[in-house]
């Protein structure tokens, strides 16, 4: 892997180039996570326990997905918590699954790591539960629907999905607030600013975020029932959504 500095590296505006950039960085998992705590407010702390807590109740020894793993930091700590009976994960990046692999290696646990995208992954009515984090912002709006499809179908009758995204408020200065909050957030923990002012550049011309509302309505129209706020923070949700 090449190695690089995190507060030197240029990246561009798409969303490939962008997460291929991160994967270069040197010891990019422990990087990913010091990142992903300052630049999420409640991560570990609060996101963590919740999807954990709830994917024990679901899908302990049963069989479980994860769509969008990256490098794999947040699957392993779900791998080791759950014991599921088997556990995909997948990602679109090769260089994410790369490091994917490294880290279930490092933790010594036995996933099976896919290197294929939300919208073309297929295995129909073959999960318990099914969990995403901060990845389908990154499917354009008319994908998305198709997307979310394939989870419905993916999992078994009375199966879950833990779905954990960016959203966005249609109320133009709640969001701003929100999002400035999360940049001085960032700055506080010791974010570099150059790599901050990159992070929110590609969050708003390159990600495809949802309204609560949006996200609810979406669900509800493929046929989820029980649908759970279980966590929030700024511009971030959780759901948990049922197949009946």
């Amino acid at each position: 892997m090449q190695k690089s500095n995190l507060e030197n590296f240029k990246i561009e505006n798409t969303k490939q180039k962008y997460y291929d950039s991160l994967a270069e960085v040197e010891d990019f998992r422990v990087k990913y996570e010091t990142e992903v705590n300052r630049f999420v407010p409640g991560y570990k702390e609060e996101m963590l326990p919740i999807i954990i807590s709830s994917l024990k109740t679901i899908s302990q020894n049963g069989r479980t997905i994860d769509l969008g793993c990256g490098p794999g930091n947040l699957s392993a700590e779900i791998f080791k918590a759950i014991h599921p009976k088997e556990m995909i994960w997948i990602d679109d990046n090769p260089a994410m699954v790369e490091v994917a692999k490294q880290t279930a290696n490092i933790e010594g646990i036995s996933p099976i790591i896919v290197n294929e995208s939300v919208e073309s992954f297929s295995a129909d009515g073959e999960f318990h539960a099914v969990h995403s984090s901060l990845t389908f912002h990154n499917i354009p709006h008319t994908a998305k629907e198709l997307a979310v499809k394939k989870v419905f179908n993916m999992l078994k009758s009375g199966g879950t999905f833990i779905w954990t995204d960016l959203i966005y408020f249609e109320d133009k200065e709640k969001q701003k607030k929100e999002v400035n909050y999360r940049k001085q957030y960032a700055l506080d923990r010791g974010a570099n600013p150059t790599f901050v002012e990159y992070s929110f550049k590609k969050e708003a011309e390159n990600d495809y975020p949802l309204t609560i509302e949006k996200t609810e309505e979406m669900l509800i129209k493929i046929g989820f029932v029980d649908i759970q706020r279980i966590w929030q923070s700024t511009t971030f949700l959780t759901v948990s959504a049922k197949k009946p």
